[in-house]
């Protein structure tokens, strides 16, 4: 009766744990983006699989709903380095290179982050600012580029590490996240 207990908390310990790696929003987010004076409002839907994660994006411009998708490898959400800014082009479904995200850092950035308070994209450093914030029933940590001053605000969240605002980009490619109204 005792290892059946055992087992049985062990098995759900287990099965915990690979529900929090794994987790990604089971609702559209809306990301606005802003660039040279321009707004674009696009809807996400996040993914997860063994092979790493899509996100599945459409806006509607012009009257027409126009979509496509990103694919980050299952290497590239464990380690990588660097951000794509790639625009959204209608119809295409890009998959990044293992070294290269979109939207979201690696593991690897954000242990680096809570661990040794900074960690490095793009060739850029950013570090933690102490600064912690709620939005949207969500919990989120700054980020710091005092090189050219760009502020980051991630999702802490076991194993999706979204980049819930980007502020002050000096690619002038800002964001913000929120729920789907």
């Amino acid at each position: 009766m005792i290892l059946r207990l055992f087992i049985t908390a062990l098995l759900s310990v287990m099965a915990m744990q690979a529900t929090a790696k794994s987790w990604v929003p089971d609702t559209p987010l809306l990301v606005v983006y802003k660039l040279h004076g321009q707004t674009r409002k696009y809807q996400y839907t996040f993914t997860s699989a063994d092979k790493g994660l899509t996100l599945a994006w459409g806006i509607e411009r012009n009257t027409k709903w126009q979509s496509g998708s990103f694919t980050i490898s299952a290497e590239a959400l464990k380690n990588a380095d660097k951000m794509s800014f790639l625009q959204p082009i209608d119809g295409e479904h890009i998959s990044l290179p293992d070294d290269m995200t979109y939207l979201v850092i690696s593991d690897k950035a954000y242990a680096d982050l809570v661990n040794d308070g900074a960690f490095t994209y793009n060739n850029t450093e950013f570090k933690a600012t102490g600064r912690h914030e709620e939005r949207d029933g969500y919990s989120l940590t700054e980020a710091h580029d005092s090189a050219e001053g760009c502020t980051l605000w991630i999702l802490d969240r076991e194993g999706f590490h979204l980049i819930w605002q980007m502020a002050d980009n000096p690619l002038e490619i800002n964001w913000t996240v929120s729920p789907m109204p």
